[in-house]
């Protein structure tokens, strides 16, 4: 619109170097937005024989600067029918009053707030009618009862989602509604259940929360809906949250339809559809540990690998992958790119057995990218620096900036959040904040990056790292904690650290047992601290591979880690799914879904007095550890210690000459 367009003229004049993320930002509307603006404002500058503003690969802006002032000028002077809406924005500003208004909205009132002919006005609502006929719906317009859709309010809802949400022709419509309340009650959804929607999702669902209100304020309900069960426990959150702040009742239909536009968005970091996430993880280990025997490299113990491999492969499990590869990213990778495509490629039916289906060309480049990420940070053994990545681009692409600051700077990507969440985010345990588009938050160090990592940006860094010099730890423990070590460090003397370290260890370990509020604590901590030796048991006679789980779970029964339910699911999840549970070396990991019961993270380990057979072609069993996992990351840290332990000879020839618990906790200790 003319304004907005205005708007843009003034930053080019103001601010020279304002880059496309700023200046999105600052207008308040998608990237996609300004560029689509940017096509009709240069048509403009065209019709007036002034130079078009070119927008750069890297995001910024080059126009000559006379030129962009005479143009504002212009615009500033014209008169208002001189500048039209596009016929897409005109139609989508129709469907939008016409849905979102109770009383009905004439073509002479659309006319004067679009500010064109009647005739123009004609046109385009015969063009809305056939929008309409897709759908099932009749668009008729009347004298003295204005413009009306006609048809089912499941087919209208239909409508308004696809057409307009889907295309972001209506960025932040709860604003002009007055719902600004709406994002932060998405906020809140989005904390509670830890799942984290993309910048466009975000509006798109603050939208429809939009269009929900309205429509039942004004007394249309949905007739029907099939419910997405996957979502049945985020609908009963986020619509509690709505009946709380706008006082809806909604109906069964209106939030099985609720659980539909959940399940069609798109996540930076989501809970994994399928339940059973450690069954993820032990199929990355092994896909993790193929591609380091064809590599020659060891990546079985790059955690940031693991992990994001993990929610990775998770994402793609309920849908295919399908927004394309950067290519530039992968001709910057050059002929590493292309060696290690080809050993994912010899490698990629272990997630295909995982996933039940051939996974794709360019959802294979996705992973390759992780392997090359993790191939770039393989020669820096420690970082110092902990960053926080704020950042709408493919998961790839980030993995990729992430390797080539392991590379060059002492940093370390720890999370990555999309950019409505920064004011909801606690950044305390972060030293540096990397974002693509300006951020200015207190206290702490933020600096803007590009996909590209240009040489202006990598200097911006070095300078950072600089000021940033000597990093602070991460402090997980509360203050209490903190005082209970102060009171046991005044019973010992300097000389006499082996006492101390043992009251430690143990505080630590009770602190692990009691704390289940802090997940952030947990991704901390050690194997040791979560398997205390209490949860470990020798010579255990189990009849078969079913009575050994029962027998090994019972701590964690007892200790109130888990409840029955969760133990017989680990057993129901090998019936159903075979035993993939058998890693090799003697050891299975018995384990269920993150939501069959268990309360807290643990592990439990048995030594049996006979090996029992599991039916694994890896071969029968003598060591089982069951895993109590509460949700996709708490124990993922101590789960990818316990497996790079078993895979060593020396640990497994040492564990079978352990007579004790404590000797096995004590050997677990010293490898971990």
């Amino acid at each position: 619109m003319k304004n907005r367009n205005i708007e843009m003229l003034l930053q080019f004049v103001e601010n020279p170097s304002i880059n496309l993320h700023q200046l999105a930002n600052y207008l308040n509307v998608s990237t996609r937005s300004v560029r689509n603006d940017l096509i009709r404002l240069n048509s403009y500058l065209t019709e007036n024989n002034l130079q078009n503003i070119q927008l750069n690969r890297d995001g910024t802006f080059t126009f000559d600067n006379e030129d962009v002032y005479s143009g504002l000028n212009l615009l500033q002077k014209s008169n208002l029918y001189e500048y039209h809406l596009s016929k897409e924005e005109r139609e989508s500003f129709m469907l939008e009053r016409i849905m979102m208004n109770r009383q009905e909205v004439t073509l002479k009132d659309m006319c004067q707030m679009m500010c064109v002919s009647y005739s123009t006005a004609q046109s385009d609502l015969k063009s809305l009618k056939k929008t309409a006929e897709k759908y099932s719906l009749k668009l008729e317009s009347q004298p003295y009862k204005g413009v009306q859709i006609i048809g089912s309010e499941t087919d209208k809802r239909h409508l308004i989602f696809d057409e307009l949400n889907q295309q972001l022709k209506l960025p932040d419509i709860h604003f002009t509604y007055g719902f600004a309340k709406i994002p932060e009650v998405i906020c809140r959804y989005e904390q509670m259940q830890g799942t984290f929607l993309t910048d466009k999702s975000f509006v798109k669902l603050a939208n429809y929360l939009t269009v929900i209100i309205i429509r039942i304020r004004n007394g249309f309900e949905i007739e029907k809906a099939e419910e997405v069960a996957e979502y049945k426990e985020d609908v009963d959150i986020l619509s509690g949250f709505i009946k709380d702040e706008f006082q809806i009742e909604m109906s069964r239909e209106e939030n099985a339809k609720l659980s539909e536009i959940l399940s069609k968005l798109r996540y930076t970091r989501k809970k994994a559809i399928e339940n059973d996430t450690v069954m993820i993880q032990i199929f990355v280990r092994r896909f993790t540990e193929n591609i380091s025997k064809a590599l020659h490299v060891d990546l079985t113990d790059d955690y940031i690998l693991f992990s994001k491999l993990s929610f990775h492969v998770g994402s793609m499990i309920n849908q295919e992958i399908i927004e394309p590869m950067n290519d530039s990213i992968i001709n910057d990778l050059g002929e590493r790119y292309i060696h290690t495509e080809a050993i994912v490629k010899n490698e990629i039916n272990v997630l295909e057995e995982l996933l039940e289906r051939k996974i794709t060309e360019n959802e294979i480049k996705f992973i390759v990218l992780h392997v090359c990420a993790a191939l770039e940070r393989k020669d820096v053994s420690e970082r110092n620096i902990r960053a926080v990545m704020v950042s709408n681009l493919s998961a790839g692409a980030i993995q990729c900036i992430s390797g080539r600051l392991f590379r060059t700077f002492d940093i370390s990507i720890i999370d990555v959040i999309p950019l409505h969440l920064v004011a909801h985010y606690n950044f305390a345990n972060f030293d540096l904040i990397l974002s693509d588009t300006h951020l200015n938050i207190p206290d702490k160090t933020c600096v803007q990056v590009s996909e590209l990592l240009d040489w202006n940006q990598l200097a911006n860094i070095y300078h950072a790292v600089g000021l940033i010099l000597k990093p602070k730890k991460k402090a997980i423990l509360s203050e209490t904690v903190m005082g209970d070590i102060q009171e046991i460090a005044k019973h010992y003397r300097i000389d006499d650290p082996e006492g101390l370290m043992n009251e430690l260890h143990k505080l630590l370990v009770n602190t692990a047992q009691n704390d289940v509020h802090d997940p952030e604590y947990y991704q901390q901590l050690p194997l040791s601290l979560l398997l205390p030796v209490s949860c470990i048991q020798l010579n255990l006679h189990a009849e078969d591979w079913r009575d050994s789980i029962r027998q090994c779970a019972e701590v964690l029964l007892k200790n109130g880690s888990i409840t029955e339910r969760y133990r017989n699911a680990m057993i129901a999840g090998i019936e159903r799914n075979g035993p993939y549970v058998v890693l090799g070396n003697g050891f299975a990991v018995p384990h269920a879904g993150i939501d069959d019961g268990a309360r807290r993270t643990g592990f439990a380990f048995a030594v049996l007095k006979n090996p029992v057979d599991y039916g694994s072609s890896l071969g029968k069993v003598k060591y089982v550890v069951c895993l109590s996992a509460v949700d996709a990351k708490s124990h993922m840290r101590a789960f990818m210690s316990l497996v790079n332990m078993i895979s060593k000879e020396d640990f497994c020839s040492r564990l079978a000459k352990a007579a004790s618990a404590q000797e096995i906790h004590d050997l677990i200790r010293e490898y971990e």
